[in-house]
């Protein structure tokens, strides 16, 4: 007679294996550089909360010295972060199954919340990027192939947009896939200088004209983003997490909710700049 023990058929090897091949995707190198200052203000207190940006004030150039000085007014501007998406994560099994299996389930599918909770969070904060930032902050084209002998430039190019905004790149992240940071690896501009066969051989990028070059899966676009960590405010509010005995069953389930959401400023849109090519 065969059990039937849920959708979960326990063939050990091959469970152990996609777990292990899961568990080896890259997480969480954007997150950390979105802003999220503005949890606090959040947590019990609704689903928005008012951004004020200070706007850039700048001199006049005057000819008389003791000439009445003209003044101008300005204006904060004032932006709203709402809480406005939901994420859910929820899966049963049997008892039956996590005494048969070689692995913890529980802890496992714990992990893979994990997971599935920063690729969400990612790209729903590279998405906010990408639509928040200013046209004129936008580079290349879908119809462009990136190459190793051009992508130097491309990151050139980006660096430029970045401090014709007055955006200081060394305080900027730029965010590549894991394609494009193999193009990098291989371009010929940097042949000859000793720290970048060490990159080469390491497989970290680590900095291009100032930028801080990080690789991740989650980026969903087909195109190079650079950003600092005051351009994409974000915020989100958890549930929570239970860990249930299903009533009259052996069997259980691991259900987690959160709420979030994420806002590019009307000033901070600047800081942001895109990169797009065809490969």
């Amino acid at each position: 007679m065969s059990i039937v023990t849920g959708s979960n058929t326990i063939i050990k090897e091959n469970l152990l294996a996609q777990e292990v091949v899961r568990l080896l995707d890259l997480k969480f190198v954007i997150a950390p550089w979105a802003n999220t200052m503005y949890e606090w203000m959040i947590k019990q207190k609704g689903d928005t909360v008012s951004i004020e940006t200070f706007p850039r004030l700048s001199w006049s150039s005057a000819t008389t010295a003791w000439a009445t000085i003209s003044t101008s007014t300005f204006a904060i501007t004032k932006d709203q972060l709402v809480i406005d998406q939901l994420a859910t994560f929820g899966y049963k099994f049997s008892e039956l199954e996590d005494v048969q299996s070689n692995l913890a389930l529980a802890t496992k599918i714990a992990e893979q919340m994990i997971y599935g909770q920063e690729k969400t969070i990612e790209q729903f904060i590279i998405k906010t990027a990408v639509e928040g930032a200013n046209s004129s902050n936008v580079l290349g084209s879908l119809s462009t192939e990136l190459t190793a002998s051009t992508i130097a430039k491309a990151v050139e190019d980006i660096v430029v947009g970045l401090q014709e905004q007055n955006v200081d790149p060394s305080t900027s992240g730029l965010f590549v896939s894991p394609k494009i940071a193999s193009l990098i690896r291989q371009s010929s501009y940097f042949t000859g200088f000793r720290e970048w066969l060490d990159v080469r051989r390491n497989g970290s990028i680590g900095r291009i004209g100032e930028l801080e070059v990080m690789v991740s899966n989650n980026i969903g676009y087909k195109c190079m983003i650079a950003l600092d960590r005051d351009s994409v405010h974000f915020a989100a509010q958890w549930t929570g997490f239970r860990d249930e005995v299903v009533n009259g069953a052996f069997s259980r389930q691991l259900i987690w909710e959160m709420a979030y959401g994420s806002k590019v400023c009307t000033e901070n849109a600047k800081r942001i700049v895109l990169y797009y090519y065809s490969n």
